[in-house]
C-alpha cells in the first residue's frame, strides 16, 4: 500500500455536478457519498445528490447547506476511493471546512459525528452571524494591505494560500466594494461563491453557542498525525479546535512544510480540482502533489490515474 499524505481543501471551489461521473461509475465513492446523505439529507431542504449531481446551480452551492455538505461528502468519499485502491494517508492537512472529511480519515470522528458537526455549523451560523462574503486578490499580502488602506473598505485578512494569492472576508457589501477598487487598479480579484465571512471577526458572535453545542461530540486525538492551516500540528480535536478552524485565519505555506516532513510519499488533493496542487509547488518546489478531480470531467484527474499506473507497473518490473 503506498503511504501518503492528503490535503484537505476548504469550500469556494464547489460546483454543479462535482464528482457527478465518478458517483456513476465507481462503487466505493458512490457508497460513501450515499453513506454521508443517510445522515444529511433527514436536514438538507432537498437530497444532496440531487442538488449536487443533477438539480442544483452555482446560487445552490453557495448557501452554507450546501457549500458545506456538498464539500464534505465529496472529499469523504474520494477518501474511500483512494483507500480502495491502495493508497492511504499517513498524515492529513485541512484547510477550513477540509477538517470535517479530514478529521473522519484520521479516525477522530465518525461520518455520523461529522454529520452532526455540520448540522449545528449549518444552523447557528445563520442564526447568529450576519451574511459575508470572501475574496481572493492574486497580489502579495503586503499590496493586499495597501489596498485596504488605500480603499476604505473594511476587509480581514482571511488567509494567505499563496505568494499571490490572498483571501479576505467582511460584509458582502465591504468585499464588493474592496474588489471592484482592485479591479479599477489593475489587481486581478474576484468574490468567492461563499455565504459568510468565515476566518473573520464576523464569526465571533456564534462562537459562545458553536461551542457549547459542540460538547457533545466526543474530543479524540488523531490516529495519524493532523495538521490543519491554521493551527499546524495538532493533538487533539476538541470544542477549541473546531471554533478555531472557524474564526482563525490560515497560512498554506508553513503549513505544508511541516505536513510534508511526517510522510515520505507523495500528497493528493482531496477537493474539487487542481488549485491547492499548485500552492503546494510554490511552498515546496520537489513535492509531489496530484490532485484527485478534474472539475472538466467531473470524475477523477487522468494525469493522476495515470501516475498511479505508471507506479504500479513499475513496481512489477
Amino acid at each position: 500500500m503506498t503511504s501518503s499524505g492528503f490535503v484537505f481543501v476548504g469550500s469556494g471551489g464547489q460546483y454543479p455536478g462535482m464528482a457527478a461521473n465518478l458517483y456513476k461509475r465507481e462503487s466505493s465513492f458512490r457508497s460513501a457519498f450515499d453513506e454521508c446523505c443517510h445522515f444529511l439529507d433527514a436536514w438538507l431542504p432537498a437530497p444532496l445528490s440531487e442538488t449536487l449531481f443533477e438539480r442544483g446551480n452555482n446560487d445552490d452551492l453557495s448557501t452554507i447547506e450546501y457549500m458545506s455538505t456538498a464539500l464534505f461528502a465529496t472529499q469523504y468519499a474520494l477518501v474511500a476511493y483512494w483507500l480502495a485502491r491502495g493508497v492511504v494517508p499517513n498524515a492529513v492537512l485541512a484547510h477550513s471546512m477540509g477538517a470535517h472529511a479530514a478529521a473522519c480519515a484520521a479516525g477522530a470522528l465518525t461520518c455520523e459525528e461529522a454529520c452532526t458537526l455540520l448540522k449545528l455549523r449549518c444552523r447557528l451560523i445563520p442564526e447568529k452571524c450576519k451574511p459575508g462574503a470572501m475574496g481572493v486578490a492574486e497580489v502579495t499580502l503586503a499590496e493586499v494591505l495597501g489596498l485596504v488602506r488605500q480603499s476604505g473598505f473594511h476587509v480581514e485578512i482571511a488567509a494567505i494560500n499563496a505568494t499571490r494569492w490572498v483571501t479576505f472576508a467582511g460584509t458582502k457589501e465591504a468585499v464588493k466594494g474592496f474588489v471592484h477598487f482592485a479591479e479599477r487598479v489593475g489587481v486581478k480579484a474576484r468574490t468567492h461563491p461563499i455565504s459568510h465571512a468565515f476566518h473573520s471577526s464576523l464569526m465571533d458572535s456564534v462562537l459562545p453557542d458553536y461551542g457549547a453545542a459542540l460538547r457533545a461530540i466526543p474530543s479524540r486525538r488523531p490516529m495519524i498525525p493532523f495538521y490543519t492551516t491554521s493551527r499546524r500540528r495538532v493533538e487533539i480535536l476538541d470544542e477549541h479546535f473546531w471554533c478555531g478552524q472557524l474564526r482563525d485565519p490560515m497560512d498554506f505555506a508553513p503549513s505544508f512544510l511541516a505536513f510534508a516532513r511526517s510522510f515520505t510519499g507523495l500528497a493528493l488533493e482531496i477537493g474539487p480540482a487542481d488549485v491547492f496542487s499548485r500552492f503546494a509547488r510554490e511552498a515546496l518546489p520537489t513535492a509531489t502533489m496530484l490532485p484527485s478531480l478534474s472539475r472538466e470531467k467531473c470524475d477523477i484527474e487522468t494525469s493522476t490515474l495515470e501516475f498511479f499506473q505508471l507506479r504500479d507497473l513499475g513496481s512489477t518490473l
